[in-house]
């Protein structure tokens, strides 16, 4: 179950496994896969994948403008 595809399956069932990241934006969550971050926002209706990024990546400059 490593699989981004399996991951993003397993986050539509359980949208609030990952970690809260409202530091980046308010609804805004996060979940490893290997050496990657999933950076996504579940709402009633869809889970929204925001960005896929390595894990090496700071978070905060992610939505830098």
């Amino acid at each position: 179950m490593n699989s981004f595809k399996d991951k993003f399956e397993l986050l539509r069932e359980f949208p609030h496994l990952g970690r809260e990241q409202y530091n980046l934006a308010i609804g805004t969550r996060s979940f490893p896969v290997g050496k990657y971050i999933i950076i996504y926002q579940p709402t009633n209706e869809i889970l929204e994948i925001v960005r896929v990024r390595h894990g090496s990546t700071k978070l905060d400059e992610l939505f830098e403008i």
